[in-house]
């Protein structure tokens, strides 16, 4: 099974504490998921903790997924840690992290995950899946609602985006894409 790994990072003007409580509200997560997503809550926690689970649906080209994701580390305001316990991926863990930075706040997301296919993964339909994650990522990161007031409309953000063979460390594959951009 190959293991990608998606980093991106993106600074905000706002306090940690803010930028936190914006990102660790389930009900949040929609309006910052595509449109084309179609993404939608099924059940979620009114307060997320360690072992809070989060079902979602959504639709990826007309197709139904269901997805429940479990909190399975709950540090606040500095970090939290999603990972899926069904659905699309083989593999699927979120790193989140809050960081004060030049008066503002750096968020730092790290996904990794695998896809379902196993040595399949490199046909259309897994390169089409691993798109959609990266499409997903850059979007997932449009200027939030405590966040969108006119001082904020400046952000960098970087993304890197790589693959990793199976339990390997040393055998690293990377496919870098990484840009800094205003939102």
């Amino acid at each position: 099974m190959r293991t990608y790994l998606l980093e991106r990072e993106q600074w905000l003007p706002r306090p940690v504490k803010e930028v936190f409580a914006f990102f660790s509200r389930a009900e949040n997560l929609q309006s910052i998921t595509p449109p084309w997503l179609d993404f939608r809550m099924v059940e979620t926690p009114k307060v997320l903790t360690t072992g809070s689970r989060i079902h979602y649906r959504l639709r990826w080209r007309r197709m139904p997924i269901r997805w429940t994701t479990e909190i399975s580390d709950w540090n606040p305001p500095q970090r939290f840690v999603d990972r899926e316990l069904s659905g699309p991926y083989a593999l699927w863990n979120h790193e989140h992290e809050f960081t004060e930075h030049r008066g503002g706040t750096m968020i730092h997301d790290r996904v990794t995950y695998a896809l379902p296919f196993g040595p399949g993964d490199s046909l259309p339909i897994g390169q089409s899946l691993r798109a959609t994650c990266g499409r997903f990522s850059i979007f997932a990161r449009k200027p939030c609602a405590p966040c969108s007031q006119p001082d904020a409309a400046v952000q960098m953000v970087r993304v890197r985006i790589k693959t990793l063979k199976a339990k390997s460390a040393a055998g690293l594959r990377t496919k870098s894409c990484t840009s800094s951009r205003q939102l």
